[in-house]
């Protein structure tokens, strides 16, 4: 899954990425902790089941995004002996809230099939969930990017930002920021209207963080938002009333 556009990869992009770490000889690290939650008849392909790959992958897992326990701060990677050994040098120094407990229950779900009792329900309820907020917030002038995988959407105010500037300008606190336009934006979106979501600009740096010869990329756009669509119907539909109360003068 490509995070934080939650684009999930097909199968030929994973078997040209499994070419390239062939040749060049490269370790992959796969974040598979959305694995049970595509949508649109998107399959999930494990890149460490492709040829020549499990000596050379760690995949990665989520007990929080997979059974919807997020505080319990577990997971698990698996892969050929010789990298979990080295992993697990990292793992003595920088893990935390892994208590033994946390571990046996999550190990013993693990080893029953959970798929019908509660993994499907869990992906109707998200796919249920991703759908009317994708309707209400589109209605609303926002741009929809489409979801392939895991429970957040990412959403698009570059149409709106004529609005949300006379917004900003109006409000004292934040007409003189500094900060992103996105993260502006999700100050008043809370302000104003009660809609929490959080800036995309926070998981990546800009031009000014690469330095020598290299290239630095083009700016990430600063006018995208993710969503949660992970909660009850009736947390949804109280959204979904937030949203369509969404006005501006």
């Amino acid at each position: 899954m490509r995070k934080q556009i939650y684009k999930k990869y097909f199968r030929e992009e994973l078997e040209l990425i499994a070419e390239i770490s062939k040749e060049k000889n490269l370790l992959v690290l796969s974040d598979d902790v959305y694995e049970d939650y595509t949508y649109d008849s998107n399959e999930h392909y494990r890149i460490a089941n492709f040829p020549g790959m499990w000596e050379r992958t760690i995949t990665v897992g989520s007990a929080g995004k997979k059974f919807g326990v997020t505080g319990w701060r577990l997971g698990w990677a698996i892969g050929p002996t010789e990298l979990i050994r080295r992993l697990n040098h990292i793992c003595i120094c920088d893990n935390f809230s892994a208590p033994t407990p946390l571990q046996e229950a999550i190990s013993g779900t693990l080893n029953r099939d959970i798929s019908d009792s509660i993994i499907s329900p869990y992906r109707t309820l998200y796919y249920n969930n991703y759908k009317v907020l994708t309707e209400a917030f589109t209605k609303k002038g926002f741009r929809v990017i489409q979801t392939q995988g895991s429970y957040f959407m990412v959403i698009d105010f570059v149409d709106l930002v004529p609005q949300f500037m006379k917004l900003r300008d109006e409000d004292e606190e934040l007409k003189e920021s500094k900060e992103n336009l996105d993260v502006i934006v999700c100050k008043l979106l809370v302000k104003v209207f009660h809609i929490a979501c959080l800036p995309l600009s926070l998981f990546y740096g800009d031009s000014s963080c690469y330095h020598g010869n290299n290239n630095p990329p083009p700016d990430i756009p600063k006018t995208l938002l993710r969503v949660t669509f992970s909660k009850a119907e009736t947390t949804v539909n109280s959204a979904l009333q937030l949203i369509n109360d969404i006005k501006f003068m």
